[in-house]
């Protein structure tokens, strides 16, 4: 049976240390949103649901998954771990920043020289407090989400840790002061667990119009 290490993750890039970081860069083979690191990867009624139940709960037992799906508790295991091998989930644990003290959201769009994108972008995502990291088409060429103790610690930042990586021209920082919605278990195209297929079924039901008497 495999065993998976529960990685932490601020927000949408995962990784466990700096070695997992380096691999990662070197091409390893955590899966990160929006990508697709080995093709697309073709998802089946049992694969959905799989991963639909995991989202509404991530430490549920393959033998519970089992029983939901209707198959055995050997099939959603290997079902797993092909998911796992082709980018399409990861398993880990989801960390708050504000819980433990890193209360300041910061987004940070950068321009880059021309020549230095790759160079920056991968710096930028070795720093830990760097949560995410893409590369933008307009007048900017990448953004990052920092997560940060306070005012002082984002200041510290931009001007020591931002100054200090050749090829960067100029930034500018928005201050993230309330978050409405931000969804890790992304699932609109997935199956729904059996319970709101059936809710859902009973509410589309055409209502029967009632017999005079």
């Amino acid at each position: 049976m495999r065993e998976y290490s529960a990685c932490i993750t601020h927000d949408r890039l995962t990784f466990c240390n700096t070695d997992d970081i380096m691999r990662h860069l070197e091409g390893g083979g955590y899966m990160r949103l929006g990508q697709v690191p080995l093709g697309p990867h073709e998802l089946d009624e049992v694969d959905r649901l799989i991963i639909r139940l995991l989202q509404d709960d991530g430490r549920r037992s393959n033998a519970d998954m089992a029983r939901i799906v209707g198959t055995s508790e050997q099939t959603v295991r290997n079902r797993i771990d092909k998911l796992v091998d082709h980018g399409v989930v990861d398993i880990m644990a989801i960390l708050n920043p504000a819980a433990i003290g890193y209360r300041k959201d910061a987004i940070i769009c950068v321009r880059v020289r021309q020549g230095h994108l790759t160079e920056v972008s991968d710096k930028l995502a070795l720093h830990e407090c760097v949560s995410y990291v893409g590369v933008l088409t307009g007048s900017f060429d990448l953004m990052i989400e920092v997560m940060l103790r306070d005012d002082e610690h984002l200041l510290q930042f931009i001007t020591d840790e931002l100054q200090q990586i050749k090829g960067i021209e100029s930034s500018e920082t928005w201050t993230v002061l309330h978050t409405k919605k931000f969804n890790h278990a992304w699932a609109n195209p997935l199956a729904p667990l059996p319970e709101e297929r059936t809710a859902r079924s009973r509410a589309e039901r055409p209502r029967q119009k009632a017999t005079p008497e």
